[in-house]
């Protein structure tokens, strides 16, 4: 089971209300290949991110139904069921931005109405199942706050007034699923590790809207650092030189870049885990809004600074759930800069700082992070799930 139904079905069996449906995207295409849990167009243009399954709570009952068809537990007529009033239908997009110009074929009324051509009512209800002429809502929930692109769904989807429900997915996901095992009490020892590396900076995809990544590389100084940059990019198998005309940096290497998000190396020394600074090059950059994902919590993981190359905001988005930063130690009104470009050569400056100190200061300045560091790890493994799973239950229950 992907981490999508998991999660779909858990928000389903403790926060959702009765008469409610929970639809969310295929993890995979009609080829197989992985989505991300976005929307995807198949082979006939037609919408393909039907979900994959459904899952109803109507009344006292419990029921659910798979994409094929089949019903397990109790039955239930679903044509009855898609013309009960007061429904509650929600979209859980997981934990991929929203993308509404990317997108664009899918957020869309076409996508979402529940009429035919002349207007009447359609046996399927569209989608969604979804009537509002019959009592019935639509929510979505979602991961990013203050986002433009939720903005844009609301003002122009027009045939269904989508309620947004956001919840931090990606923080919670990796709090008790994915890296929930390197919570262990031999991992806490972070000063046991040498520092090998001023910092590490790693990178995959570095075309389209992650061109910014390959602009960062060129404007740090790689001498002392360790970076990942491929021969060609998999998003748009563009070489470095053909993604940025300007660019300098050559491919280079220091794994075998298995692009494993859920996995962190603590057995054997890498450049992971034994460099000083980690450089968080988010998935997003010049997008307005506050997301993040797992990335960010690498470092926390393991103990680490670091810098945060993501949206404007998204430091003080990570400090609003108790987590600390480095503003001691070097100046982080970076993350309040509106400018794309100078926000990243702040950032810069900073690694650039970090790559001129002398290995002693940083083992100096490692040892009076202590605290900070040390209370990251904690809360991450503390209250820091719980606190995601309550955030998410109180903006549900906020439209009930």
């Amino acid at each position: 089971m992907f981490i999508d139904e998991y999660l779909s079905y858990k928000i389903y069996d403790q926060l959702l209300p009765d008469n409610s449906l929970i639809q969310w995207f295929d993890p995979t295409d009609s080829s197989g290949s992985l989505t991300g849990g976005r929307p995807m167009i198949d082979e006939t243009d037609s919408i393909a991110t039907y979900p994959a399954m459904h899952r109803i709570k109507s009344g006292v009952d419990n029921f659910y139904k798979d994409h094929n068809g089949n019903t397990n537990f109790n039955t239930v007529d679903w044509h009855d069921f898609q013309f009960q009033k007061n429904k509650n239908i929600f979209l859980n997009h997981g934990f991929e931005p929203i993308q509404y110009k990317h997108d664009s074929f899918f957020w869309c009324d076409k996508s979402f109405d529940y009429r035919d051509a002349e207007g009447n009512l359609t046996e399927h209800l569209g989608s969604f199942h979804c009537n509002p002429q019959r009592g019935d809502r639509l929510f979505l929930l979602h991961s990013e706050r203050q986002s433009t692109d939720i903005d844009l769904i609301r003002k122009n989807i027009t045939v269904q007034n989508i309620l947004p429900i956001y919840w931090f997915a990606n923080g919670y996901m990796v709090a008790t699923e994915w890296y929930s095992k390197y919570g262990l009490g031999i991992f806490d020892d972070f000063e046991a590790r040498p520092i090998r590396y001023k910092f590490v900076c790693a990178n995959r995809l570095f075309s389209e809207n992650k061109k910014f990544r390959l602009e960062f590389l060129n404007l740090i100084n790689l001498e002392h650092g360790a970076y990942s940059l491929l021969e060609h990019c998999p998003l748009s198998g563009q070489t470095p030189d053909q993604a940025l005309e300007s660019n300098h940096v050559k491919p280079h290497s220091f794994d075998d870049h298995p692009n494993e998000s859920a996995y962190i190396e603590m057995t054997h020394q890498t450049p992971f885990n034994t460099s000083f600074l980690h450089v968080v090059t988010e998935t997003l950059f010049t997008e307005q809004k506050h997301y993040l994902t797992e990335k960010v919590f690498k470092p926390i993981v393991l103990q680490q600074p670091f810098v945060l190359v993501a949206p404007r905001g998204c430091l003080s988005y990570l400090k609003s759930y108790g987590f600390k930063t480095f503003d001691r130690w070097w100046d982080e009104s970076y993350d309040q800069i509106r400018d794309n470009n100078q926000r990243l050569q702040s950032i810069a400056q900073i690694v650039n700082n970090i790559a001129e100190m002398d290995w002693e200061d940083l083992y100096r300045m490692r040892t009076e992070m202590t605290q900070v560091l040390q209370h990251n790890r904690k809360l991450f493994y503390g209250r820091f799930a719980a606190d995601c799973w309550h955030e998410l239950k109180c903006n549900i229950s906020q439209y009930f």
